[in-house]
């Protein structure tokens, strides 16, 4: 929900593309997040970080291509507690495609 007063939110990205050959392909980003209330305290379940990780094999000599990520989200913060951990767990991901010759 809303929270009263005023929030103060500074961030940036930083993100990498590489082909790493003509069948390789890669992708890394990283999130930081700093979203704070009046009181100075990271806004409650509002993670600082997050990362991406994500490769892709697509052969062109091949009818298929191969697919994988991975997502990590950082601590989220619970006042007065401070962090309580990662808002979820890190999240892979694995998938096949085929493609019509």
């Amino acid at each position: 929900g809303n929270i009263p007063g005023k929030v103060k939110v500074r961030g940036g990205e930083f993100v990498l593309n590489a082909n790493l050959s003509n069948e390789l392909s890669a992708n890394f980003s990283y999130t930081y997040s700093s979203s704070e209330d009046a009181s100075g305290l990271q806004i409650r379940r509002v993670p600082t970080d997050l990362v991406k990780l994500v490769a892709d094999y697509h052969p062109e000599s091949l009818p298929f291509g191969l697919f994988a990520s991975v997502n990590y989200v950082g601590d989220v913060f619970e006042p007065p507690a401070g962090p309580v951990g990662p808002a979820a767990p890190t999240v892979c991901w694995l998938a096949a495609a085929e493609f019509g010759r």
